[in-house]
């Protein structure tokens, strides 16, 4: 026999360990509620994914309470999965999170972990292997050591989800009221970009205009690895920005508020 989509998530949910880190119970969930969404609405019932809903956000906030317990693979496992999943959740299972406990954590593995942007430093491993070839034109060839950590970095779920990633902080800065995470936020993305900024001027690459790039670029560069690190300093950009503008909005509601109450 056969189980039914719902008596077989019942069980799911249902034989979760309880000694297993909560961070493990989350993946599970997020993956059921993954599975699910395109499947939606003859997949499950709504009572059962909004169950699901519940059952993610309390063990995200029960793993962010105890600290993350497990391993830092784990970590960034809940942090992605709860991302992937959140624009699936409803407004109420959202604003449910501890943001505040959940932001420090995704502004940490997406800005400085090994497996996130590595605090800009991946663009002071790239100047020595870029050298000038024939023509004065700058080199850097693909199968360099700094261009193939590139790649590797490239390709790590951290970075090709910066996108959610991004989307969820800025959701989760709207959601927080306390002001000494919303200042640790703002001096973790100033020493991000402050340390992007030192590494780019100190770059050869950053000598060449971007009007002049077919003038002192290599074809190999200028084709192949010169891209992959504009794709990545766009990326880079793009999570400072949506981050910073969400802050900023934060702000200014809440001056708002501020004056219309103090009226």
């Amino acid at each position: 026999n056969h189980l039914r989509v719902g008596d077989w998530t019942v069980a799911v949910l249902e034989g979760v360990s309880a000694a297993s880190p909560r961070s493990r119970h989350a993946l599970v969930f997020a993956g059921l509620l993954r599975g699910f969404a395109s499947q939606r609405p003859h997949g499950i019932s709504t009572n059962l994914h909004t169950t699901l809903q519940y059952a993610l956000v309390t063990a995200t906030n029960l793993s962010l309470r105890d600290g993350l317990q497990g391993t830092v693979s784990l970590d960034i496992g809940l942090i992605l999965a709860v991302s992937l999943v959140f624009e699936s959740l409803d407004q109420r299972h959202k604003a449910s999170i501890e943001h505040d406990l959940l932001l420090p954590v995704l502004i940490f593995a997406l800005f400085f972990s090994d497996d996130g942007l590595r605090h800009g430093y991946f663009l002071s491993t790239i100047d020595s292997d870029v050298v000038e070839g024939s023509g004065q034109k700058f080199h850097w060839s693909t199968k360099s050591p700094s261009y193939q950590q590139l790649r590797s970095m490239a390709s790590k779920p951290l970075i090709t989800a910066s996108g959610p990633l991004s989307r969820l902080a800025a959701f989760s800065i709207g959601q927080i009221q306390n002001l000494p995470v919303l200042t640790r936020l703002v001096q973790d993305v100033f020493e991000f970009s402050r340390s992007l900024s030192i590494q780019w001027r100190q770059n050869k690459l950053s000598e060449v205009d971007p009007s002049e790039e077919m003038l002192f670029l290599s074809d190999e560069t200028l084709r192949l690895s010169a891209p992959l690190l504009w794709r990545i300093l766009r990326t880079s950009m793009f999570a400072i920005i949506t981050i910073l503008s969400s802050y900023t909005e934060h702000l200014l509601c809440n001056d708002f508020q501020r004056n219309l109450h103090g009226r």
